[in-house]
């Protein structure tokens, strides 16, 4: 759903928007993997995975 929102956002000319949303994505998923959830291998739940990915895109 993450990624649907990020190429909603390339569509609607909001590339670098989207391009956020990606790389924080991927700094989450490789350098929090606590907060990540357990089908990708952390331990965290989507609530964390989504509270990370918003304090990385808060910077």
């Amino acid at each position: 759903l993450l990624l649907a929102a990020a190429q909603m956002l390339d569509h609607l000319g909001m590339t670098a928007k989207g391009d956020a949303i990606r790389q924080g994505i991927r700094a989450v998923l490789e350098k929090r993997r606590d907060m990540v959830t357990p089908d990708m291998g952390g331990t965290g739940t989507t609530d964390t995975f989504a509270q990370a990915l918003v304090e990385h895109l808060k910077g």
